[in-house]
């Protein structure tokens, strides 16, 4: 694991954040290992970290052509009902607060969620 620098000091160009392994990288991971070699050895050979060969090879049988799976994120915490009356009222009042919406529905969702309702909403 890379050394975080101190506040306020100058940075190290060396150290970089992890990235997302490529499919050339994860097709050659996976290879090693149907030649039989083990995680460990793949890992000092490749550079990475040994849990990440684990995991690229573990989680190959789920992967198509070596592709990375997306990520399906939090739920949402309001229903498709909720977003047609919250479009619904702004356009009936396009001056509404968001503190305003809230008490109208007597929710407690984040600035952020009605700006993204609005957003996609139109």
């Amino acid at each position: 694991m890379p050394t975080f620098r101190r506040p306020l000091a100058e940075g190290n160009t060396n150290i970089t954040t992890r990235k997302e392994l490529s499919a050339y990288i994860r097709g050659k991971t996976v290879g090693k290992a149907e030649e039989g070699r083990r995680p460990a050895h793949i890992a000092a050979e490749l550079k990475l970290a040994d849990s990440t060969v684990r995991d690229t090879i573990e989680f190959d049988l789920l992967r198509n052509d070596g592709a990375s799976h997306t990520r399906t994120g939090q739920p949402t915490k309001y229903s498709l009902r909720f977003k047609r009356a919250v479009v619904n009222l702004i356009r009936k009042e396009p001056k509404s607060s968001f503190e305003k919406i809230r008490k109208h529905f007597g929710t407690k969702v984040s600035d952020g969620v009605i700006r993204g309702i609005l957003k996609d909403g139109g």
